[in-house]
């Protein structure tokens, strides 16, 4: 029986066929991620998949509640919704987080397709990432690590 460090998660696809039998190790970490997201049971689950992938997981519902959270808090990634209530959306929260905390990497995610977002129709903090709902653990896991990384 082989152990496995914590901060790595096994996903196997389903749809994996007998020739890609190896699982798929994703790194985890243990830094501070701030998840926001106004819709309460995805938000419960986001907060779960970091958590079990070793990060220190703090959440919020809005931008206002996210800001609220930065000002106490040792945040090293802000992982948010697009789109949110309250009159500040996500890429407006991370323009305001990279100004006020440059240090603070971020990963943006949205189920909607016109919210998609490239350098030509709207202009992001620089090291934002985009992460498009839905999304698998695997696929979180990955953009949380390498926004972290960067």
């Amino acid at each position: 029986m082989s152990v496995r460090p914590s901060a790595c998660i096994c996903h196997e696809a389903s749809d994996r066929n007998e020739h890609q039998s190896a699982p798929l190790l994703v790194k985890g970490g243990s830094e501070t991620v701030l998840a926001v997201e106004d819709d309460a049971p995805l938000r419960r689950v986001v907060v779960r998949q970091l958590t079990e992938l070793g990060y220190r997981v703090l959440e919020a519902s809005n931008a206002a509640a996210a800001i609220d959270v930065m000002e106490h808090e040792n945040i090293d990634l802000l992982f948010s919704d697009i789109v949110m209530p309250g009159g500040i959306n996500g890429v407006e929260l991370a323009g305001q987080v990279q100004q006020r905390w440059p240090k603070i990497r971020t990963v943006l995610t949205s189920g909607f397709p016109e919210t998609s977002l490239d350098a030509s129709n709207r202009s992001l903090a620089p090291g934002t990432r985009l992460l498009t709902k839905p999304y698998r653990k695997v696929d979180l896991a990955a953009a949380v690590r390498a926004a972290l990384d960067a």
